[in-house]
């Protein structure tokens, strides 16, 4: 603690009271305006972004839900009608919310209401003319705010959830889904938002008071006891202790050697300990370090590189008094004077066992997306918005005998995949930036193989978003359906064959007609130059007897 004697008889020219009440005032003055004039207001800007947030994540849940229907449309799986169909129920299913009332409603393009929960006379009405409470045209509002970015936030009046007798101010987000002309959207009242702003600045404001009042005690006390001291520089000290112990890290000085010299409650309280067991210990001996040799040797290495002026760092894994592991990251700072000479050590400990955690369950789940994608029988690829190829599967690499660091990194279009007819490239590249202005692209690709036959493969380009909507990757994916084109061809041959016969029996029908129609012809002038002999006949004979008398 000699660093601190060095402070001894500085500002003896005004009263050490007046210095600390001086600075305590101020940083009270300052608390309350930043409480009240700053925070305060945030937290209902904060809710609402919040809210926004909220929104925005539910509702591209409800896409979620109508890009998975359309994938299956595209694939055949259900039709067109069906897939919006059940999309149109899901969606109006779909409830979140404090009191699980919060809700979807689904328009068209055209602002005719396609599904809306708790307004069902509205389905399939044009809502061009429909305007909230307060007289804004609603649907054509939302249309034309949708109808830039594909997505916005819209403010208006509506009835409060299911109670249409109560009108309150609503902001929406509603979103725009292409393949189907729908718009989805939802909305939080806010009402509810001003509610629990008013609700957390209640407490804030309680805690504030609180808070207040223990620091101006602790002040009222700093000050007397300041009085009493004179200008004895030791209650800087203790100033110095209050903020080191009520600090929720973990907090020590060390001497340059190690030797523990101060250690916070946080500090004290992660082990249960108390300061005289520990105080005047190499840190590596303390109860902090004794379940693990290991942790105790990199730790005397960290204090040997800050003992000499360096910084050492580290994470450690502890098992807490519950049994409960805890990972803390630990840094030593070395404090010099001003010749450069180590005075003592700051050391430090953040509990960063969240974050571990959440280290290993991305790590998890990147693994079980490469077992995923490595294992498909599917050719899968992810290629970034300027088309070069990032990840490449086993099998899209054995169809073709590829190895992954000859494809990987370089322009898609230059894989052995698309050489073949060299039009393929072409194609390619402008299915890329088909993809990457966000459309699905789908098409039936024919490629040669080296041995003169050919590959038929169903091939797709689906654009991949985070949650905020932004494009982060293309996904590609192949299947082969070749034994589907060449059944479907033998399909077409026969049916080729079978009209060909079709059309020469039709033929032979057609000859067989025409020949017994001049058959019936002549037998028809049979029988006409057969009557007419007869006739002639008869009136010969007729003329004839007459004559023969006369």
């Amino acid at each position: 603690m000699g660093v601190f004697e060095k402070s001894k008889g500085i500002g003896r020219r005004s009263p050490v009271w007046l210095r600390v009440a001086v600075p305590t005032v101020a940083s009270l003055l300052l608390f309350i305006i930043v409480i009240f004039a700053i925070h305060m207001p945030a937290v209902r800007d904060a809710l609402l972004f919040q809210r926004k947030e909220s929104l925005k994540h539910m509702t591209q849940v409800a896409i979620g839900v109508l890009d998975h229907l359309r994938d299956q449309e595209l694939k055949g799986i259900i039709s067109t009608e069906e897939a919006r169909r059940k999309g149109a129920e899901i969606i109006g299913m779909m409830r979140f919310g404090p009191d699980n009332k919060d809700y979807f409603w689904i328009n068209d393009f055209n602002a005719k209401m396609i599904m809306h929960p708790y307004m069902p006379e509205l389905d399939g009405r044009d809502m061009s003319k429909f305007a909230d409470f307060k007289g804004k045209l609603l649907i054509v509002e939302m249309i034309n705010a949708t109808a830039k970015d594909g997505s916005a936030f819209v403010d208006y009046h509506w009835q409060w959830q299911d109670q249409p007798n109560k009108i309150v101010p609503k902001i929406s987000y509603v979103q725009r889904f292409y393949p189907w002309k729908w718009i989805v959207g939802t909305g939080l009242y806010l009402d509810d938002l001003e509610s629990e702003a008013a609700a957390r600045n209640r407490e804030l404001i309680m805690m504030t008071i609180g808070i207040l009042g223990l620091i101006s005690l602790l002040s009222f006390y700093t000050i007397v006891q300041s009085r009493k001291a004179g200008k004895d520089i030791q209650e800087s000290e203790a100033l110095f202790k209050g903020i080191f112990n009520h600090s929720q890290q973990f907090m020590g000085v060390l001497s340059p050697e190690g030797v523990l010299l101060l250690a916070n409650q946080a500090s004290l309280d992660f082990i249960g300990s108390e300061n005289d067991k520990v105080i005047g210990h190499y840190l590596w001996e303390t109860p902090w370090w004794e379940d693990s040799l290991a942790a105790q040797r990199e730790l005397k290495e960290l204090i040997q590189v800050a003992s000499f002026g360096g910084v050492g760092k580290g994470i450690f894994r502890h098992e807490g008094q519950g049994g409960q592991v805890i990972y803390v990251d630990f840094s030593a700072n070395p404090v010099v004077d001003d010749s450069g000479k180590v005075l003592f050590l700051i050391v430090e400990g953040h509990n960063v066992t969240e974050l571990k955690e959440a280290q290993e369950q991305i790590a998890l789940s990147e693994a079980m997306f490469r077992g995923v994608f490595s294992q498909s029988l599917q050719f899968m690829g992810v290629v970034d918005l300027d088309g070069n190829l990032r990840e490449v599967n086993r099998a899209a690499l054995d169809i073709r005998d590829i190895a992954a660091e000859d494809v990987l990194d370089r322009p898609f279009w230059e894989g052995a995949w698309w050489q073949d007819p060299p039009s393929l490239r072409e194609n390619l590249k402008e299915d890329i930036k088909n993809a990457a202005n966000g459309h699905i692209v789908r098409r039936e690709v024919k490629t040669n193989l080296p041995d003169g036959s050919s590959r038929y493969v169903d091939f797709s380009l689906k654009p991949a978003f985070d949650i905020d909507g932004k494009m982060l990757f293309l996904l590609a994916e192949g299947k082969d359906i070749s034994e589907l084109r060449s059944v479907q061809d033998q399909l077409s041959s026969l049916n080729r064959d079978l009209e060909q016969k079709v059309e020469e029996r039709t033929a032979e029908l057609r000859s067989s007609v025409e020949r017994l129609e001049n058959a019936q012809n002549q037998l028809i002038q049979s029988e006409k130059m057969a009557a007419l002999g007869d006739l002639v006949a008869g009136v010969a004979h007729e003329i004839n007897t007459p004559v023969g008398l006369v």
